[in-house]
């Protein structure tokens, strides 16, 4: 891959096609109810990848099982969180789960900063990039 002239960089896909879902909105939030229609319809409709850029501290039953049922579909990839905490297998005291990232069927992904490290904000894996 080349940088264009107008981009630094391009991605492994530029000829991908999106399918845009929303899940929730400024007025109402997000609800777990909404978040398992917009990933229905994603599966239901041909998606590969679903990327949810939002978390919850809970997780329903009906979202683990939704998620469940998509894993089997497309690949599930979802923000690891923005509080600056461990996530829950670390073992550390002030560990949390950020839903749907801290599901094993979802790809939860962390923040870096410019030199690599893991951004002071992002919660974060006992291993970053393992597992």
């Amino acid at each position: 891959m080349k940088p264009t002239d107008k981009n630094e960089y391009i991605g492994v896909f530029p000829n991908a096609k999106l399918m845009i879902v929303k899940a929730g909105n400024t007025s109402n939030g997000f609800t777990c109810a909404n978040l398992i229609k917009a990933i229905k319809y994603a599966v239901e409709n041909g998606a590969d990848v679903i990327n949810m850029s939002l978390g919850t501290s809970y997780c329903t039953e009906e979202l683990r099982e939704t998620i469940g049922e998509a894993a089997k579909k497309v690949v599930l990839v979802a923000a690891a969180g923005n509080l600056g905490v461990p996530t829950a297998e670390s073992g550390y005291l002030d560990a949390m789960n950020i839903f749907p990232a801290g599901l094993d069927e979802v790809i939860g992904v962390m923040s870096f900063d410019r030199d690599k490290e893991v951004a002071s904000y992002s919660n974060w894996d006992y291993q970053a990039g393992v597992g």
